[in-house]
């Protein structure tokens, strides 16, 4: 209803793509209610968060010089991408490697038209931002490849790698890379930039790297430490950003009382 809101309002390509997420969530979310196996509508679980930040990206590419033509094509692969979930969930068979190839389609996409792929080489928050979107979009194609291979299983590790990729290495990685810049827009909290936040970021990654590795190579420890590393990166996001604040509190307070200082030196 919300973003049915939004499409009436702006009725823009990248509302559509999110009015489609939230369409193909509802659909899923409506066959979990009526007991289907979690195995059969996670794809329309994918499809929601895929197609929510692809149409973010593509929102975004308008402020870099991008070809009419790669972005009709990007919303062309998100609509598909968005068709094959639900197929997937009717006949896994058939939608699941389309549905990866999309996938493999939308990453290449981003890495090559993404703003981030600009403001990566920038400095501070810029950089940040964009290393997580790019470090995400390098899961996200993870991701596909290996449903494009391998198909949608119901079970085991590639099902364990497969959904780890998405969820962790893609909506993870872009949750890190906008909280300095969502929370203050919308929960008026204040998440000052400091570049300790790029540890996280890089344990979240190391993590799911040793997770993704130990389901394709059968490591169980090495799984199980990626376990450990990507809960790890959630409590040190909290502790950097609560260190941040802390840091960058006690710098305003000490600007203001040499302002504050110096303002008494020149009335004297």
């Amino acid at each position: 209803m919300v973003n049915g809101a939004l499409v009436r309002r702006q009725a823009e390509s990248f509302a559509w793509i999110m009015w489609l997420g939230s369409l193909v969530l509802t659909c899923g979310a409506s066959l979990w209610a009526l007991r289907r196996p979690v195995f059969v509508v996670a794809p329309t679980w994918m499809a929601f968060f895929v197609l929510t930040i692809v149409a973010e990206r593509l929102e975004l590419s308008r402020l870099a010089p991008t070809p009419r033509w790669a972005s009709r094509g990007l919303v062309l692969m998100a609509v598909l991408y968005g068709a094959m979930a639900m197929v997937t969930t009717a006949n896994a068979h058939l939608g699941a490697r389309p549905m990866g190839v999309l996938l493999v389609g939308i990453s290449i996409w981003q890495m090559v038209f993404d703003v981030a792929r600009r403001t990566v080489r920038w400095h501070g928050l810029p950089r940040f931002a964009a290393l997580g979107v790019l470090l995400g979009t390098v899961w996200t194609m993870v991701a596909g490849g290996l449903l494009a291979w391998h198909g949608w299983v119901p079970a085991g590790l590639l099902y364990d790698a497969v959904l780890h990729a998405i969820f962790v290495g893609f909506v993870l990685s872009m949750v890190f890379a906008h909280v300095p810049i969502i929370l203050p827009a919308v929960a008026r909290i204040v998440v000052p930039y400091h570049r300790v936040l790029f540890v996280p970021l890089g344990v979240l990654h190391a993590g799911l790297l040793a997770r993704v590795g130990g389901d394709l190579f059968e490591a169980d420890a090495v799984r199980r430490l990626g376990a450990v590393l990507n809960a790890l990166s959630l409590l040190l996001f909290a502790a950097c950003v609560l260190w941040a604040k802390k840091v960058t509190k006690e710098g305003a307070t000490s600007v203001a009382k040499s302002v504050s200082r110096g303002g008494t030196k020149l009335r004297g």
